[in-house]
């Protein structure tokens, strides 16, 4: 996916709020896909 906009803090590797968010939202989903086997 092509995400518009900054997700980073810096320009290492830290993430800002909406780029946690984003992880969070996608950590969510996996758990629940895998949970649901």
């Amino acid at each position: 996916n092509d995400i518009e906009g900054d997700i980073y803090v810096d320009d290492c590797c830290h993430f800002n709020r909406r780029g946690n968010d984003l992880i969070m939202e996608e950590i969510g989903r996996t758990i629940i896909e895998r949970a649901a086997r």
